[in-house]
């Protein structure tokens, strides 16, 4: 049984049920006894009236599955994360990644000396405790080298880099953007999407809830009208990837094997999910999730609290709740 505000697991102890529709909630998630789209019904929902944009990117998707107030507060509320190394550097490889794939003259010293010349640009203010000019700028030419061997193993010439994509999944719902870096065609005409990574590898329950791939593989096959035959993500600074490849049984399901362990993941499903998260942005649900534990270092590492747009996952809550300032 799931909560019907939050969507996650609920036992009997410590539920309720909506006095209006009976539908079952946690306790927590109850206000004024009534569920959210009771309460928005009931004109008594207490929530800061925003615009909804037309457009949402894939990971403020993920933003908004983490913490809906943190993606109330940084998107619709025009709060963004400040620049920082890891984003910066990430930024400024992808654009010498494109233009590698799209020129295979354009050579590793090259790209090295481009590096250079980024990183000179790069003020004290993007650095962190955690991470240091040192490592970073290892990271760098590790994520280099790292791009250069797998671009070896791929066409000399793609079927499309860098390009922006929507898909409208529903009559008054946002649409989806993603912005994909490669794609591949073979010899039957299907296609195949590399992405670019320059941070840590996915490991275990991530592999099959990342909305990415799903979402990637729906946008380019509809785009293009091609049947999308893998995902594949290159940790260039690690070395790894994960590799998504599409079910002979299924063709929305594809699996992704790390060991002998399969992970699977479906588009359907990814945007029934979507589409549900997006109906409750469009309804006004901006709740703090209630397993805050699992929001320690998301709340340790977000922007929003540093701005003092948050007093943390728990106090949040329950000011949220019970009718607090957010």
């Amino acid at each position: 049984m799931y909560c019907f505000n939050c969507s996650t697991h609920l036992e009997r102890k410590g539920s309720t049920r909506c006095t209006e529709c009976s539908t079952w909630l946690h306790k927590e998630c109850s206000i004024q006894g009534l569920c959210d789209v009771c309460l928005i019904n009931a004109g008594e929902r207490d929530t800061v009236k925003v615009e909804i944009p037309e457009i949402i990117r894939r990971s403020y998707i993920e933003t908004y599955k983490k913490c809906p107030h943190k993606f109330l507060k940084q998107v619709l509320e025009d709060n963004p994360m400040p620049a920082n190394i890891y984003t910066q550097l990430g930024i400024d490889l992808h654009e010498e990644f494109e233009k590698a794939c799209n020129d295979r003259a354009y050579s590793i010293e090259e790209m090295r000396r481009k590096f250079e010349e980024y990183w000179d640009t790069y003020g004290d203010e993007l650095f962190v405790e955690y991470a240091t000019r040192e490592k970073m700028y290892a990271r760098g030419h590790e994520s280099i080298v790292g791009f250069y061997n797998v671009l070896e193993t791929l066409p000399i010439k793609p079927f499309a880099t860098e390009e922006t994509l929507r898909l409208n999944i529903g009559e008054g719902l946002p649409n989806i953007q993603i912005t994909m870096d490669r794609i591949d065609m073979d010899e039957n005409v299907e296609l195949h999407i590399h992405d670019w990574k320059t941070g840590k590898v996915i490991v275990g329950k991530k592999i099959s809830s990342d909305l990415q791939p799903p979402l990637y593989i729906k946008l380019v096959g509809d785009h293009y009208g091609k049947n999308v035959k893998s995902f594949n993500l290159w940790y260039v600074n690690e070395g790894k990837s994960r590799h998504y490849y599409q079910s002979e049984k299924d063709p929305n399901v594809y699996v992704c094997t790390v060991g002998k362990r399969p992970y699977y993941t479906n588009t359907t499903d990814a945007i029934r999910e979507v589409q549900h998260l997006f109906s409750q942005i469009v309804k006004g649900n901006f709740n703090i999730p209630r397993d805050t534990k699992n929001l320690y270092y998301e709340c340790k590492m977000c922007h929003i609290k540093e701005l003092g747009l948050c007093s943390g996952a728990e106090e949040q809550s329950w000011k949220n709740v019970w009718g607090g300032k957010v």
